[in-house]
């Protein structure tokens, strides 16, 4: 259920360039002013959302990430940014609300079932960035984290004690995607 509301959640920015593009505004009150108004109101909602998804990520299971296990690491959040772009085009495009409540339940079904991505624009405001991980068996995760990775043990946590070796706790969103969350 959790994956199900980051999923949701990551997808509402969707929704709010819909409804910014159909001037969801009561008639009476339809000035720039008050569309502008509204339009921020719908963001900063959507950011909320983000960071409700961000407090879920607590209640995910925690496992130890082996970074001496690491092959490479590269920055992922220009590759989710194009996804993002293209979500935004299909929402400037929808003509109804039945068009837009299809094609956003199927976004929803294909991004939940994909089991790759939890990419949320928010993530990135409160200074998450997304890496791509290569395992030694080959296996290619994504990380998420606040420190700026650009080799293995830049994944270690400041106060990293010499006890827990190369291992450093993350939070199991799926089978491809951690986050690294302090407690």
């Amino acid at each position: 259920m959790k994956r199900f509301f980051l999923t949701l959640f990551s997808l509402s920015y969707f929704i709010v360039i819909y409804l910014v593009k159909e001037h969801i505004v009561l008639p009476s009150l339809d000035t720039w002013w008050v569309q502008l108004l509204v339009a921020i109101g719908l963001m900063i909602c959507a950011f909320l959302l983000g960071y409700i998804g961000l407090l879920l990520c607590r209640y995910f299971e925690r496992i130890d990430l082996d970074i001496s296990k690491i092959e490479s690491i590269e920055a992922a959040n220009d590759n989710y940014l194009v996804n993002y772009i293209g979500f935004f085009l299909i929402a400037t495009d929808m003509e109804d609300s039945v068009t837009l409540t299809l094609v956003f339940l199927f976004l929803l079904y294909l991004v939940f079932k994909s089991n790759v991505s939890y990419f949320n624009p928010a993530f990135l405001v409160f200074g998450y960035k997304f890496y791509i991980i290569t395992t030694d068996l080959r296996t290619r995760i994504i990380l998420i984290t606040k420190q700026t990775v650009k080799k293995p043990e830049d994944i270690l946590p400041f106060s990293h004690d010499e006890e827990s070796g190369t291992t450093v706790q993350v939070r199991k969103i799926n089978e491809y995607v951690f986050i690294q969350w302090k407690d």
